[in-house]
């Protein structure tokens, strides 16, 4: 798949610099490449498609997959229709060579264009090399043969020879076909522009380069049912014998275009699918021989379509079957430790919130990462707690990076307790999504605690209480990230602002579960006194 790069929108360093190259996503580097006088082309450098990260690039690819299937539309069109049916055809002959005109100018713009080397990944520049490795390829001549300008040759060759010359005109209209093997430049495009523009859907960019590709074949073989034994019967043939020809036999071609062409694309689809056409049927030799190439090529088109489909499918869910694999090694695990089922339940609610029902070894992944790339993945996962978290909104950029570092990720199923009232305080939590409740040393429910707040920082900032005072949890799935308390030491004690902050906050929240706790257990001794006193007596 070819990647293309203007010359001229590096600038003036591109210019001054001739014999370089530029590395893929990084366009206004150069890199210094080996001057080389005669520059032969590498084997490997024989693809052609857009450069992405440059706006020029793909409008010409965009430009490109437009003319591309323009030109595999109309072309073949222009080859296969008879002659007295073009002539009613209005504008077709212009639009002919409107199509040529169009194919040219984007040969010779090609030549101007930068390629990515497949192996290196880099983008080479120098015009020799560009112009090598486009002559180079089979594209280049498919290009040139399919673009020659048929009806103005035709004319020549009439002019010359006196009379229309068969065989050169044959083997002309012959080579329009050869425009078709821009096809796979088309799907190459197609995937190139859906990863520029970001397409998440593969599903639909998949489905549609098969209903083109299904379009295009179709349509081809249909032009072929029309074009073949014009060759045979009419170019190649030492006597006239049009009469043969299956639509001459049914009087089609004295009918309109999209008549004809309706009959022939029935004719070429039942065959590409395997289904007998009861309507047109054709005895002679050159549409038995189409007949089974067309028989054949959609046999492959179909089980090939089978084939990427399961292979897709199985690489789009590669991730879920793993996954349920392990579930079920985990219920056989269960079952065999003869679980509760509500335990049971509860493990199974841990392992569908962690992966999200497709499992990967995300350890692994991240151990094998270097540590700048660890860091911005930490930055990344933590964007919407920072973003909600006010603590983070005064610390600055390296002390959140740092703190961001020392988090370690936490899941809590519901009814599960994070912080026992009593126990001693060694860290705080930051809460990313989930709700936890916040309760009272006597059981008194205070409140509730949603995304973006923390707690557990009383016993790590005041030293009158370094025990819990109250008692945290979790009311559903709550993913939460723990910071230690010598890590909360060593990143916000030197930042006076958030610690006066931080101990506002512990005072206030302190001093509100203090008065909570003595309401309530002066509520519950009324209640218990008030009982005591309205029991009958026993005397």
């Amino acid at each position: 798949m070819s990647r293309r790069f203007s010359t001229h929108t590096v600038g003036s360093v591109a210019e001054s610099i001739p014999n370089s190259i530029v590395s893929e996503g990084h366009v206004g580097e150069l890199v210094e490449l080996t001057h080389t006088n005669n520059c032969t082309l590498p084997k490997n450098e024989d693809t052609f498609g857009p450069a992405t990260g440059n706006k020029f690039t793909v409008y010409f690819d965009i430009w490109q997959l437009m003319v591309y299937i323009a030109s595999m539309i109309v072309k073949p069109i222009a080859a296969a229709v008879p002659n007295c049916m073009r002539k009613r055809m209005p504008f077709f002959n212009e639009l002919s060579i409107i199509m040529d005109l169009l194919c040219w100018m984007t040969i010779i713009l090609t030549f101007f264009m930068g390629y990515i080397i497949r192996k290196t990944k880099v983008m080479v520049l120098e015009p020799k090399r560009i112009a090598w490795n486009y002559v180079g390829s089979i594209f280049f001549i498919c290009d040139v043969l399919s673009s020659i300008p048929i009806p103005p040759l035709v004319y020549f060759i009439r002019v010359i020879f006196g009379a229309p010359h068969g065989y050169i005109e044959g083997v002309f209209y012959l080579l329009c076909q050869l425009t078709f093997i821009r096809l796979v430049s088309v799907v190459s495009y197609i995937n190139s522009l859906s990863d520029y523009f970001r397409i998440k859907s593969k599903g639909m960019v998949f489905l549609l380069i098969c209903i083109i590709m299904t379009i295009m074949i179709v349509h081809g073989f249909a032009l072929l049912q029309l074009l073949i034994p014009r060759l045979v019967r009419q170019y190649f043939a030492v006597n006239n014998e049009t009469r043969k020809m299956w639509f001459v036999k049914y009087r089609l071609h004295r009918t309109s275009f999209w008549t004809l062409y309706t009959n022939s694309m029935l004719k070429s689809s039942a065959m590409v699918l395997s289904i007998r056409n009861f309507y047109i049927l054709s005895n002679e030799e050159e549409d038995y021989l189409l007949a089974i190439l067309t028989y054949i090529v959609g046999k492959v088109m179909v089980c090939s379509t089978y084939v990427i489909v399961a292979v897709t499918v199985l690489n789009n869910r590669s991730m879920e079957i793993k996954f349920y694999s392990i579930i079920n090694q985990l219920d056989e695990y269960m079952r065999q430790k003869q679980l509760p089922l509500n335990l049971r339940d509860r493990i199974k609610n841990y392992y569908n919130f962690k992966f999200q029902h497709k499992y990967f070894n995300s350890d692994r992944i991240y151990e094998m990462l270097p540590d700048k790339l660890k860091k911005e993945i930490n930055i990344h996962e933590c964007k919407n707690l920072i973003k909600n978290v006010s603590l983070f909104a005064h610390l600055t950029e390296h002390q959140t990076s740092t703190v961001v570092e020392m988090l370690t990720p936490e899941i809590f199923l519901p009814k599960d307790t994070i912080i026992q009232a009593g126990s001693p305080g060694d860290c705080m939590y930051f809460i990313s999504s989930g709700t936890v409740a916040v309760f009272t040393h006597s059981g008194k429910e205070i409140c509730h605690l949603e995304d973006g707040a923390y707690f557990g920082e009383i016993s790590l900032v005041l030293q009158s209480s370094p025990y819990r005072c109250a008692t945290i949890v979790a009311i559903e799935i709550t993913h939460v990230y723990m910071l230690k308390k010598k890590d909360f030491n060593r990143c916000l004690l030197r930042n006076p602002k958030v610690m006066r902050r931080v101990i506002r906050v512990a005072h206030r929240r302190f001093n509100e579960i203090r008065e909570q706790e003595a309401k309530f257990k002066k509520m519950l001794f009324e209640k218990i006194h008030g009982g005591a006193d309205d029991l009958p007596s026993t005397q």
